[in-house]
């Protein structure tokens, strides 16, 4: 089975929902209870760049 990290930004349409710990922690555990996701944490706020 391949290994993937997913990368998340700014792809929400609802900001109070993106802040809202106790929803992620029911969507992440609804992954992970049908095997669809193993792992889960975050990296920190990360820094954007772009070329240019």
């Amino acid at each position: 089975m391949n290994d993937y990290i997913l990368l998340m930004f700014n792809d929400v349409l609802d900001p109070a929902q993106a802040d809202d710990g106790v929803q992620w922690q029911q969507y992440l555990s609804m992954l992970r209870a049908s095997g669809q996701f193993d792992g889960g944490s975050a990296i920190g706020a990360g820094e954007r760049l772009k070329k240019g």
